[in-house]
């Protein structure tokens, strides 16, 4: 079903309002808009977070588990090879 064009207007202006207040593309805002993120607080926050915001390191899944084959691998000194990449994935 197609927004009507009260509606649609509506949604332009609030894009470009949310693009101008975040200093983003209009590009950049309209696809975050249609992704849900019409908040401008909650990306402040994704865009520059305090160490304070970021998840607790306990919070990773199997930490310890992964702490302990690593000494375990130091001990029997097998080659590690780390993984790494840039654009926040989850590999890293």
């Amino acid at each position: 079903m197609a927004a009507s064009p009260a509606s649609q207007e509506r949604n332009d202006a609030q894009v470009i309002a949310f693009a101008k207040e975040l200093g983003l593309s209009l590009t950049i805002a309209t696809w975050l808009w249609q992704q849900g993120h019409t908040r401008p607080e909650n990306l402040r926050r994704f865009f520059a977070p305090k160490l304070a915001e970021l998840t607790a390191p306990d919070a990773m899944v199997d930490r310890l588990k992964a702490a302990q084959r690593l000494a375990l691998a130091v001990k029997r000194r097998e080659p590690i090879c780390v993984y790494g990449d840039y654009d926040c994935d989850g590999i890293t």
